[in-house]
């Protein structure tokens, strides 16, 4: 499991965020508009993959899936293969997977940010909260990291 500083920062305010509402994926890349980052797009990916499939994660749409007649892991694929910054991906269907399903963090999120106290977003990594998170992935089976790679 590796994950950089910068991608543990991105975590535990994207946890967070996702705490207090639901956000489309599209906020873990920084936005419409966002200057293209590979590993934001890798890093946005991993987080969809192992909190969505653990269950820290969850779609408020539960019916979104079956009406696009994909899973989780289908809909994970589906962002790692269609590029958050290319418009040419977003009008040929990459829309669908990066603006259409609002994620939220899950009573497992919940726990996890109030056991390591994180009240806001930060400038400062809380490292109890990155192992505690990246340890529960692990358990879960969906280990950060092990999810499908970006199609560059």
């Amino acid at each position: 499991m590796t994950i950089n500083e910068e991608e543990m920062l991105w975590l535990q305010n994207h946890a967070y965020l996702l705490s207090l509402s639901g956000y489309s994926p599209d906020v873990l890349i920084g936005g419409r508009g966002a200057q293209e980052d590979l590993l934001r797009w890798q890093y946005a990916v991993n987080f969809a993959h192992s909190g969505l499939l653990s269950g820290a994660l969850g779609l408020h749409d539960e019916g979104w899936l079956a009406a696009h007649g994909m899973n989780l892991a289908d809909y994970v694929m589906g962002l790692s293969i269609n590029n958050p910054f290319d418009a040419h991906f977003f009008d040929k269907g990459g829309a669908v997977y990066w603006l259409e399903p609002e994620m939220f963090g899950t009573e497992i999120m919940d726990e996890i940010l109030l056991s390591n106290p994180i009240h806001s977003l930060s400038d400062d990594v809380n490292y109890g909260f990155s192992r505690r998170m990246l340890d529960f992935f692990e358990g879960a089976g969906f280990p950060w990291g092990c999810g499908p790679r970006i199609s560059v």
